[in-house]
């Protein structure tokens, strides 16, 4: 079946709450530059909010503490929900919502929980990307940290909403980038963080789009569970893999191992001016392959023709836990 769009233009809210969900829009807001993006930071922590350039920010409960909640995660809902109201009408005025936080056990875990909430009032996508903390950081860190993600889990199937959280584990970090400094490898947990909602605003925003055995846009970021996103390029003229090997980049980039969860479902989503059925063939069987797929996970390929993107090819792929 072939299905031809039109040119959609979703707007897509990127709320980085807590100290490590500013930073990480922060950075994206430096790196990113489309304008269908809307980047706000929210935090306790009012004196530090202020000094981070994010285009959109709002301050939690600074007229009773303004300084950051110090791991209070209490404190943190507390905050929120008297500011409930603007972010309804801030979460009401995009398509696409992704909610970018660290999972410490501060303002950003805190706050989780209320967005939860607000979600099942939206008939909307809202997606979480969040960053749990490296092994070097202790076990207790760790440990708080996998029972807010269990957490946060369990209140999104609770109330039934299909927001898939998109994880970023500090040690997949140093398993791909080696030892690092630390503030490389803070940075490098952002550029996960980025490239997740790089991919997700892809899928969400095409031009003329020809979708090819692809249930539609939302499933990319419509599902219950965990997923993670991967991004990948070949701009090789003389390469007549080109497709295939941007699939192998795209799969090697993931933002999360598979071995976290069990492969429910993926998609491939590729952008390119010579791409033909063959290509998305092989795309498959490589995604296949390099992710030891059975016959029983579906695999599901989006093509968007760009006549200016000459010899690239780019490739976005989400998997989803079964």
């Amino acid at each position: 079946m072939i299905d031809l769009l039109y040119d959609i233009n979703v707007r897509c809210l990127v709320l980085g709450i807590g100290g490590a969900g500013v930073n990480a829009v922060q950075h994206m807001a430096q790196h990113m530059t489309d304008p269908n993006l809307t980047f706000v930071g929210v935090d306790t922590d009012v004196r530090t909010l202020e000094g981070k350039s994010v285009p959109h920010k709002i301050a939690l409960g600074h007229k009773k503490w303004g300084v950051s909640s110090g791991g209070d995660m209490a404190l943190a809902q507390q905050s929120l929900q008297e500011h409930r109201d603007e972010l309804q009408a801030l979460l009401d005025e995009h398509e696409l919502v992704v909610v970018v936080a660290g999972l410490g056990g501060g303002t950003g875990t805190g706050a989780l929980s209320i967005i939860a909430e607000l979600i099942a009032e939206l008939k909307k996508s809202v997606c979480f990307a969040v960053a749990m903390p490296f092994s070097f950081e202790g076990a207790a860190q760790s440990s708080i940290a996998q029972e807010n993600l269990n957490k946060l889990a369990k209140d999104l199937h609770a109330i039934s909403s299909k927001s898939p959280i998109f994880t970023v584990y500090g040690d997949d970090i140093i398993r791909k980038y080696g030892q690092v400094s630390f503030q490389d490898a803070l940075n490098k947990s952002n550029d996960e963080l980025m490239h997740v909602v790089q991919g997700l605003n892809i899928i969400s925003s095409p031009t003329p789009v020809m979708n090819i055995s692809f249930d539609n846009l939302e499933s990319a970021f419509s599902f219950q569970g965990f997923g993670a996103v991967g991004m990948g390029y070949c701009n090789d003229a003389d390469n007549p893999s080109k497709a295939q090997t941007a699939t192998k980049n795209a799969v090697n980039a993931l933002s999360a191992r598979p071995t976290h969860y069990k492969i429910g479902k993926v998609l491939i989503y590729m952008t390119g001016y010579d791409v033909g059925i063959n290509d998305h063939q092989h795309a498959h069987k490589v995604a296949k392959d390099l992710l030891k797929l059975d016959n029983s996970v579906p695999i599901h390929c989006g093509m968007v023709f760009d006549d200016t993107a000459s010899d690239a090819v780019q490739v976005v792929i989400v998997v989803s836990e079964s």
